[in-house]
């Protein structure tokens, strides 16, 4: 940054730091070597349409628009070349993201290392958008000037009265003016726009027409102009505001061109009353705003019914699964079967119209981690073959030489749309094959897009079919639905996840032919190996881990799981205690809580990977923010992975077997005994306590019902009054401390598997950390008081023995 600023001339991080953060042009800093932003300021970002991470992923060279690319090459050529210019400028054109163009001046200044090869190029960005614009239309203005004073010219020869008849009869205002801005002459539409007769105007400056603060605007620019020369308003079309006689203030268009008859010279200009356009383009901007608020309303609805239907849905999956481990007559299981059958169709119904809600708003991220293809091509494999069922069909996967099988990208998108693509095959295939292939063409600064294939030997379909699809909730015609079922969600999903991967979709058939489905999507080619994850049923043995987090429900609930596994648990409340142990004791794993008192995960984390000691000791957090940039933060911080809460007990086994290297010569421990053998814990374990999903709790604890009572009679005594205590920091104006109470309550819930709890304060928690005084935060907190309560209940009700 220093050398940038001596380069320029700015001497000081200050002031060049000022330069650079300048909002009035674009500017980057751009390695020539390695071909990447080092720095971007907010201005360029905004003209390109690109945030800071997606540049990352483009070069100089996808920003440019192909006519322009080679002057620009040959430009750059020339300053990086031995004894080059150093610099260069030019006007060229910029592909913003979403295909729009940026015309803009640049100018680009290559720095040199000590040994005279280039280093990196400092780049200023200059919109001239709007004058190329007013360029263009001062050219078509012209243009028409120039066609009506030949027309006018010819028709005078013919006839001087015809000719005074076009002039006064045109729709835009014409007027001349002298060397002082005095009136000449005007038609008949300027004294319709304005409101004053020609004889009050001929003989009185210009300035007349002009509201008050900008009168003496005019009188500078022709003085300027007559010293100077300088054509300040002259050739251009201007947008301003005019005043009528009445006082009225209007929107005008204003073009002037400057007219030499010999000795003579004088201004002619054409004058428009944009006034209805003006409206027309409000009027269009509140309706484009009213579909927004309507699409984001339709978004936000489908998104808070999926949630609310997945909630008992999950309960009716899971008592059905408990009620199938009982003694069962062969009709009854039979029953629960279908009913296990239909409840996990309408499962998947409702994920998808929660994913197709959350593309609607805008709300769904893809990651950008490294994957392996290999493996996500066996998911689906596996997946799919069970499917099968007892159809004739032969599934295969071919991916061709040459495909790179360490990615970077998101590897549960790529699965989804394989996973839609391939039922789909399968759905419509009576017999037959259905055949995946995969293959990968190199594109521009190292990317590869991957083609995949879907073919398959089924009913086809005809073009008045295909023209149908990929549209929400559409599917071939009626006949279709009725024997095949299904809502046309899949294909629309799959659509907007491909775009997502800079991709393309798209169908090849015939009746009774089969189809190729195909799509393509972009991904990086991992730096360095990913390994393919082999799956573990437990962690490995001999395990001492650390689990670090303020608070004692979620740190009891860690540390149940963990011994249930034979894995040897010390625990931590703050950052600085766990910093501590860390210096202490040798650890094989460190489960860490980002937001806690003294010291938070994110500087603990730091002050571990400061020791060279524990530079390969793995670091994961555990949090219950889900979004991906909280996992992008932690991985920048130097943690090695991102649990989100509730945490079920096969993500941390999951966990441990991807990070965890036991020492050598480690010893197993053994693992906890689950579950109480009383008759009290056995009657428990046919209780179910409102607002709480007593199933998945118990699945999480392994059946321990002693240890589920101890957690939910320490949540009733600690955690229950919560409401009050956010609303109390409210009234106080301390939004911080509200919003603190209210993340650990989050992850307290979510981890005994209070359900409603959880989601109305995942909600208050986003609302609280982003719009605090959004009036929805107070409707939050009596929901949650109202659930809390429930909860307090229902659990008091448990423990006292009462059903």
């Amino acid at each position: 940054m220093d050398d940038a600023a001596e380069n320029l001339g700015l001497t000081g991080k200050g002031r060049f730091r000022r330069f650079f953060d300048s909002p009035f042009f674009g500017a980057a800093i751009y390695t020539l070597p390695d071909r990447k932003w080092t720095e971007v300021n907010d201005t360029f970002c905004d003209l390109m349409g690109y945030s800071r991470e997606e540049l990352a992923a483009l070069t100089w060279v996808h920003l440019t628009h192909p006519d322009d690319l080679e002057e620009n090459v040959r430009l750059f050529e020339i300053a990086v070349s031995e004894g080059g210019t150093d610099s260069y400028s030019m006007e060229k054109r910029f592909i913003r993201k979403g295909g729009g163009i940026l015309y803009a001046a640049i100018f680009v200044l290559c720095v040199r290392r000590d040994d005279g090869t280039p280093d990196y190029n400092i780049l200023l960005v200059q919109d001239v958008s709007a004058r190329k614009t007013a360029e263009d239309e001062v050219r078509t203005l012209n243009r028409e000037l120039e066609d009506r004073v030949a027309e006018r010219t010819r028709q005078l020869a013919e006839s001087e009265a015809r000719t005074q008849a076009i002039v006064d009869n045109v729709v835009d205002g014409i007027i001349t003016i002298d060397d002082h801005g005095n009136f000449l002459s005007v038609n008949p539409a300027v004294e319709t726009i304005f409101g004053y007769s020609a004889d009050e105007l001929i003989g009185q400056n210009v300035s007349l027409l002009a509201p008050e603060p900008h009168r003496g605007n005019h009188d500078g620019y022709m003085a300027r102009f007559r010293e100077t020369g300088e054509p300040h308003i002259i050739g251009r079309v201007r947008t301003l505001d005019g005043r009528r006689k009445s006082g009225e203030v209007i929107p005008l268009e204003l073009a002037v061109s400057k007219v030499e008859t010999g000795s003579h010279r004088f201004f002619v200009g054409i004058v428009r009353d944009i006034t209805l356009r003006k409206q027309a383009e409000e009027e269009l901007t509140r309706a484009r705003q009213a579909a927004e608020e309507a699409s984001e309303a339709k978004s936000s609805f489908l998104a808070n019914m999926s949630h609310e239907i997945r909630t008992p849905l999950n309960a009716v999956a899971g008592l059905t699964r408990l009620a199938l481990g009982t003694d069962l007559t062969e009709q009854q299981k039979n029953y629960l079967d279908g009913v296990l059958s239909a409840s996990g169709s309408l499962l998947g119904l409702i994920e998808d119209i929660l994913d197709f809600s959350k593309i609607e708003a805008g709300k769904l991220e893809m990651e950008e981690i490294p994957f392996r293809l290999d493996e996500v091509v066996d998911n689906t494999a596996a997946i799919m073959r069970a499917r099968l069922a007892d159809k004739p069909i032969d599934l295969t996967f071919d991916i061709a030489a040459g495909v790179p099988l360490a990615l970077v990208g998101d590897p549960l998108r790529l699965g989804q749309v394989l996973i839609n693509l391939i039922a789909n095959a399968i759905k419509f295939t009576e017999k037959g094959d259905v055949a995946v292939t995969m293959t990968a063409t190199p594109q521009a600064a190292g990317d590869i897009r991957l083609r995949v294939e879907v073919r398959d030997t089924g009913i086809g379909m005809s073009e008045e079919t295909r023209a149908k699809l990929f549209r929400p909730f559409t599917q071939a015609d009626a006949s279709t639905t009725r024997r095949f079922g299904g809502t046309g969600l899949g294909l629309a999903i799959s659509k907007r996840l491909v775009q997502m991967m800079n991709g393309s979709i798209g169908v090849e058939s015939e009746e009774n032919k089969g189809s190729l489905f195909w799509f393509t999507a972009c991904f990086r080619p991992s730096g360095k190996p990913v390994e393919k994850r082999v799956s573990r049923s437990a962690p490995p043995p001999g395990l001492h881990v650390l689990v670090v987090d303020d608070n004692d429900l979620n740190r009891q609930i860690a540390r149940e799981m963990l011994e249930g596994e034979g894995v040897q648990v010390d625990t931590a409340e703050t950052g600085k205690e766990a910093v501590a142990k860390v210096r202490q004791t040798a650890y094989d794993v460190v489960f860490m809580d980002l937001q806690m008192p003294e010291m938070d995960g994110y500087e603990a984390t730091g002050l571990i990977r400061a020791d060279p000691r524990f530079a390969d000791l793995p670091v994961i957090a555990m949090t219950a923010h889900a979004m991906a940039s909280e996992r992008e933060k932690c991985l920048a911080a130097g943690m090695n992975d991102h649990l989100t809460k509730p945490i079920a007990p096969e993500r941390l086994n999951e966990a441990l077997a991807r990070w965890a290297r036991p020492r050598p010569g480690a010893a197993p421990t053994a693992a906890a005994t689950i579950g109480g053998g009383s008759e009290d814990a056995i009657a428990a374990a046919a209780a179910e306590v409102a607002g709480i999903d007593m199933v998945a709790a118990r699945e999480m604890l392994r059946g321990n019902e002693d240890l589920l009572r101890r957690l939910l009679s320490d949540f009733r005594d600690k955690y229950t009054d919560h409401a009050d205590a956010i609303a109390g920091h409210l009234r106080a104006g301390n939004v911080e401390a509200a919003e603190r109470l209210s993340h650990s309550l989050k992850g307290v819930s979510g981890n005994i598997r209070a359900g409603r709890v959880y989601e109305i304060t995942k909600a208050l928690d986003d609302l609280l950390r982003t719009r605090p005084d959004d009036p929805s935060v107070a409707v939050l907190v009596a929901d949650l008081d109202a659930a809390l309560a429930e909860v307090r209940a229902s659990v008091g009700n448990l423990l006292s023995g009462g059903r």
